[in-house]
């Protein structure tokens, strides 16, 4: 898909992501745009984590040691490859950045998620903020996206047409 290797070549482009030494990238559902490109370059200068949910209401952010064994992960009901749940790839750092996929964002910076709330309540459990980033395709950046109290706001949303960044975030 074309517009996931803009979006990978635009992630690969911010000093942010340069600068992190650990990253979660999410393995995509049908729909989802692809990371797959950048992931497969992190693993040159990175940790790199991936999701994996744990008991219904909450995820796991396990490591992925490399590129090539993403095609053995059983999938989840979902269609998604996740990680296996093993001591090894259990996070033992704090993650400098989560890229996060969507239903929708709006320029805010404000997500809508498949309503679950597994980011949310991530996010919620580390001991340091991760910077988020949101990638989108540009439909899926909206006007406005209702928010509770709970809900994280993107550090900044990279779709195929550029980056926007947040402003107090």
């Amino acid at each position: 898909m074309k517009e996931s290797q803009i979006v990978c070549s635009l992630l690969e482009s911010l000093n942010e992501y340069n600068n992190a030494k650990s990253i979660a990238f999410y393995l995509p559902m049908v729909g989802e745009l692809s990371l797959i490109a950048a992931m497969e370059n992190a693993f040159q200068n990175k940790k790199c984590y991936s999701p994996r949910v744990l008991d219904g209401e909450n995820i796991a952010m396990l490591t992925v040691f490399d590129f090539k064994e993403i095609s053995g992960f059983t999938k989840s009901k979902w269609g998604i490859p996740e990680p296996p749940q093993e001591p090894s790839r259990e996070l033992q750092e704090d993650l400098d950045v989560i890229l996060v996929p969507c239903c929708a964002f709006d320029r805010y910076g404000n997500r809508l998620g498949h309503g679950k709330g597994y980011y949310d309540r991530f996010i919620n459990a580390q001991s340091k903020r991760p910077l988020l980033i949101g990638v989108c395709l540009q439909y899926q950046l909206i006007e406005h996206v209702p928010t509770d109290s709970h809900d994280y706001p993107m550090d900044m949303i990279v779709t195929p047409e550029g980056v926007l960044r947040m402003k107090s975030n």
